[in-house]
């Protein structure tokens, strides 16, 4: 091993060794606010996104790999909880709104109800190599399977492990969708979502460079702030973890069942 030597830049190739690739890319979400608290996907990077059940957590991210294929990056969407045609529905609903034609570039979808983590390995390796994939969507990280692992934390914990390596080796951005449990309905008051909520949570907390929890006040009957504004039709995307920056809220409009804007930062 090279001895540290004080003389040396700080730096120095000989002092930093990595054996992952060094593109470090940077990907928009293409919601501007939410990229100015995280800084976009920066490659690599292990992204969860949270919520319970009716937050939009699949919405959210179907147009986030929307935006991103329509600026022509390179995006796959593995995903196990819809049907085909379901899927297809959802997409040309954001095709439209957007008033994006059909043919615009979008994002290469995979529905596979048995999807476990090799063959997924595997598809990752061969679309980075075939297509230099930059952006990699999985929904949901309890639904991948992993062979040989009746026990469920067991399994949640082998699968955020691995796609924390994939995302390294690959170097690029992994998204995994996760369920959050209902301690945080049973708080009461503004029900927010927090990383205790997340499934096993020391897992998923530890491995993710980026957290982002997903609460929609007026679902819960909350119309406005304390400050009085409007909370109809508004969505909190809470970055509970960042390694690339600070940890605050952000506004999102949600209409009818889809993010379509931005609205002032909290």
């Amino acid at each position: 091993m090279h001895p540290f030597n004080p003389e040396e830049p700080f730096f120095s190739q000989s002092l930093i060794k990595s054996n992952s690739l060094p593109q470090n890319k940077y990907v928009p979400t293409y919601f501007k606010e939410l990229d100015k608290v995280i800084n976009g996907f920066r490659n690599p990077n292990l992204i969860i996104i949270g919520g319970r059940p009716a937050m939009g957590c699949r919405s959210l991210a179907l147009t986030m790999a929307c935006r991103q294929a329509w600026e022509k990056h390179k995006v796959a969407f593995f995903i196990m909880s819809l049907t085909e045609s379901n899927l297809i529905e959802r997409v040309k609903r954001n095709y439209t709104y957007y008033s994006k034609s059909h043919t615009e570039p979008f994002p290469s979808f995979y529905v596979d109800y048995k999807l476990d983590i090799d063959k997924l390995r595997n598809e990752v390796g061969r679309l980075k190599r075939e297509e230099n994939i930059e952006v990699v969507y999985v929904d949901t990280v309890q639904m991948l399977g992993v062979k040989d692992c009746p026990d469920t934390s067991d399994k949640t914990a082998i699968v955020t492990r691995a796609l924390w390596e994939m995302s390294r080796e690959f170097d690029i951005s992994i998204v995994t969708l996760s369920t959050v449990w209902r301690e945080s309905e049973l708080r009461g008051g503004e029900m927010l979502p927090m990383l205790c909520d997340l499934g096993e949570t020391y897992t998923l907390e530890m491995y993710a460079d980026v957290v982002l929890l997903l609460h929609r006040p007026f679902y819960y009957g909350i119309s406005s702030d304390v400050d009085g504004s409007s909370l109809v039709n508004v969505a909190e995307v809470i970055v509970a973890k960042n390694v690339n920056g600070e940890t605050t809220k952000v506004k999102l409009l949600f209409d009818n069942g889809m993010f379509v804007d931005d609205l002032l930062p909290f």
